[in-house]
């Protein structure tokens, strides 16, 4: 029928709510549709639908919003992605950033553009950098910087927002940024991490998680400066200066300790290494040691002074340069109190001091016992290892008495040898193989060493060192003794196809203070019947340090050598040269030489240049010997060239008597003294310890050294 419709079989004149015309039908709109003009063709939906292009949903989505007045969803502006309206987005496309509800390409002035959430953050308040305290770093470490240390203040801007600009570089370091897992090294000081400079940068997380570090450099001064100012995206905070305190963290160390022998009234003794050792790891220069508690019965003063001290410095004690000076009482026990500090802590020590009242009635031993053999030969024990008088008695009636039991020597003997009747030629050395020259003895007289008829014969069964105990008495009084010494013996192996020690070398020489001195053959001398003088090269592995004078070859003066051959030193052209006095002590060295320590080390490889034979470090130790201790040569100087064999580095080492063996110490509060307790340590061959060793530069640390290296210990 004309102008009807047919709707669920009814014919209408037009379609209901709900559908649309569809030729002469009505058909339902799709579902939630109120009223449409096709199938996906919406124009209004059921509350709380809103049509969506022609389809009826519950939320307009992205880049829609809900028209409340007309209940429809329109589309947000084209660089918006989510919005609420006109004028109201909530998230804005690449390249533009939500400002206000709407998105702009910059974010202008007082604002800054956050790229992670696309919106730009109020920025009208700059940070403010607060720096808390100075900066502590112990000498030569670092130091992490802290949010404690730099606090900062920013209103308006997170703080991982926040980066630090390096204004001023570090004055007396370097400020170091380490990635993330970073190692910087044992110790704090590896080489690790990036260096800052300039305006360079760093982050609020780095800051926090510890990767910025300053690293002192132990050259620069304790006190110095750097700066840094904070920034957000667009402000500056002002620049502030941090204050870098560099202290010692490690405390001073009593690394020896024993009671300090005065041979007599009236009589003084310096402080040695074996009385008296302190160390300090990080800072011995600023190490000052004060007199809390002086001596009672004497003083304590320089070598070259009469005046008592209230305080000295490390460098002093450790060249030997401190005495005791009794004052000629009838006290036996005195004690001093002194008080060790860096400048950041302190330790308290008690020096106690021995006065031998019965000293003056006792022969006196001058030398010093010891001296190397080679593994199965003999060496002579002259004057230069023993020397002992005794007032008003001949050095027939000055006998040397070997200890019963444990003061023998293990690996060897002690013997007399019978001398060829017209005197022995130079160089003259017993037969190994006749017996009958030689008688093994348990005592001699001083006569028969300066005859040289005193040798120790060495048995060659491997060891590595001997040595014996011995006590000097005269013949008429056998009951007044000295005190026992030790002597010790290194042995030497002898190892085929390496280079071999001379056996007319003595590894000694007697150096001038004021003047050059020739390092001679008699001194140092290798050799290889497979390679001549030439080819035998020293490879100095450890020079002596500054100020201690220098090992020079004669063609290359005031050049320290590096290496040099065998030859060289037969044609004379090796030398030791002495340090040069300070102009103010120019005056004082005419009369006595204070400058050089007590020792002084220098180590070297001896070479052939054929494969595989390289011989052993050694090292060469230069002693001093002024008139304070000694009358015969007031202005010279000894060295001691000394390789050792395969040593563990326990024996042989020297002590001038018993007394001297280390202790294991304890410390007394407030007073750090000498326990009762010892245990087996340098000098003390009954032991099974490792105590110590020498490596590289001196000690080594553990056990033996491998068997290309030796060890000298002095």
């Amino acid at each position: 029928m004309e102008g009807y419709v047919l709707q669920e079989g009814v014919c209408t004149q037009g379609c209901s709510p709900g559908s649309y015309r569809d030729g002469d039908r009505c058909l339902g709109c799709d579902e939630h549709c109120v009223q449409c003009r096709g199938p996906g063709q919406c124009q209004q939906c059921q509350p709380p639908h809103a049509p969506l292009l022609g389809q009826c949903v519950l939320e307009c989505g992205r880049s829609y919003f809900l028209d409340v007045s007309t209940q429809l969803c329109k589309p947000c502006s084209s660089d918006c992605a989510l919005c609420d309206g006109v004028g109201r987005c909530r998230a804005c496309r690449d390249r533009t950033f939500l400002i206000e509800g709407y998105c702009a390409p910059d974010c202008g002035h007082g604002y800054y553009a956050e790229h992670r959430t696309r919106t730009c953050q109020a920025n009208t308040h700059p940070p403010a950098l607060q720096v808390n305290g100075s900066l502590l770093v112990p000498v030569g470490g670092t130091s992490p910087l802290t949010p404690a240390l730099l606090a900062v203040r920013d209103p308006d801007s997170p703080s991982e927002r926040l980066v630090f600009q390096l204004v001023q570089g570090p004055s007396n370091g370097r400020l170091l940024r380490f990635g993330e897992g970073e190692a910087e090294g044992r110790g704090g000081r590896g080489r690790g991490g990036q260096e800052l400079t300039g305006d360079h940068t760093f982050t609020w997380e780095e800051l926090r998680s510890g990767r910025v570090r300053f690293r002192h450099q132990k050259d620069k001064s304790r006190t110095g400066e750097f700066s840094l100012r904070v920034a957000d995206p667009q402000l500056f905070s002002q620049p502030e200066t941090i204050q870098v305190q560099v202290v010692s963290m490690q405390p001073p160390r009593v690394t020896a300790l024993a009671p300090l022998p005065v041979k007599g009234p009236g009589a003084s003794a310096a402080i040695t290494k074996s009385v008296l050792q302190l160390d300090d790891p990080d800072n011995p220069a600023d190490v000052l040691i004060m007199v809390l508690e002086p001596p009672r019965h004497g003083q304590l003063a320089r070598l070259h002074g009469d005046r008592a001290l209230s305080r000295f410095k490390l460098e002093e004690l450790a060249r030997e340069q401190i005495q005791y000076v009794h004052d000629g009482s009838d006290w036996e026990e005195d004690w001093a109190v002194l008080q060790v500090s860096d400048g950041h802590s302190y330790r308290n020590v008690l020096l106690q001091v021995h006065i031998n009242q019965k000293a003056a009635d006792s022969p006196l031993v001058q030398s010093v016992p010891m001296t190397w053999v080679k593994e199965g030969g003999m060496v002579r024990l002259d004057r230069k290892y023993l020397q002992a008088h005794f007032k008003e008695v001949g050095t027939d009636e000055i006998v040397y008495t070997i200890l019963a039991s444990d003061g023998r020597p293990q690996h060897g003997e002690v013997v007399l040898v019978s001398m060829p009747a017209d005197g022995p030629p130079g160089g003259w050395r017993p037969s190994l193989t006749d017996h009958q020259g030689f008688t093994s003895t348990t005592s001699f007289t001083q006569q028969d060493v300066d005859d040289g008829t005193v040798w120790y014969h060495h048995f060659g069964r491997g060891s590595d060192s001997d040595s014996f105990q011995f006590q000097v008495s005269t013949e008429a009084a056998p009951l007044l003794q000295g005190d026992a010494q030790t002597f010790t013996i290194g042995v030497l192996p002898q190892i085929p196809g390496f280079p071999q020690l001379d056996p007319d070398c003595d590894l000694q020489i007697t150096a001038l203070e004021d003047r050059v001195t020739e390092i001679p053959p008699s001194a140092l001398s290798f050799i290889d019947s497979e390679t001549p003088s030439e080819k035998l090269i020293y490879n100095v592995t450890k020079p002596l340090p500054q100020g201690q004078g220098a090992i020079e070859h004669r063609d290359r003066p005031y050049t320290p050598v590096i290496h040099f051959s065998q030859a060289d030193v037969n044609n004379g052209k090796i030398i030791y040269r002495p340090p040069t006095a300070p102009s103010h002590l120019q005056e004082l060295y005419q009369y006595s030489f204070i400058g050089l320590p007590e020792s002084l080390e220098h180590l070297f490889t001896g070479k052939n240049l054929l494969p595989y034979h390289t011989d052993h470090p050694s090292l060469c130790s230069f002693s001093r010997c002024s008139s304070s201790r000694s009358s015969s040569c007031p202005f010279l100087s000894r060295c001691r060239a000394t390789p050792s064999p395969e040593l563990d580095c326990r024996r042989p080492a020297w002590r001038r008597n018993h007394r001297s063996r280390a202790g294991v110490y304890q410390v007394l509060d407030p007073l750090f003294c000498e326990s009762h307790l010892e245990t087996g340590c340098i000098g003390d061959s009954s032991s099974g310890q490792e105590p110590w060793n020498r490596g590289a530069d001196g000690l080594t640390a553990s056990g033996r050294v491998s068997q290309l290296e030796w060890c000298a210990l002095l």
